[in-house]
């Protein structure tokens, strides 16, 4: 099992994510249902399964420090 390097377990993919929710809560009906979410991690781009208040907060915070794109218009080309 890989993991990210903030210690949460990397899964490929929403429906890999949900499952492992699925198994989590089985498991350990205190989890929280309502409180536990698939999400994208902004740090290595795998999903990964957490609190949702967590990771709202996360968001904010990541949206606060990302810097807005910019474009010069300009394309390049290999002539």
């Amino acid at each position: 099992m890989k993991r990210c390097k903030n210690g949460k377990v990397k899964y490929r993919t929403e429906k890999e994510a949900n499952k492992a929710r699925m198994y989590i809560l089985s498991h350990d009906p205190s989890a929280g249902m309502l409180d536990l979410m698939p999400y994208v991690c902004p740090e290595c781009g795998f999903f990964h399964v957490g609190h949702r208040s967590k990771y709202l907060l996360a968001i904010s915070r990541a949206s606060e420090s990302a810097e807005p794109a910019t474009s010069n218009g300009r394309h390049h080309s290999n002539r």
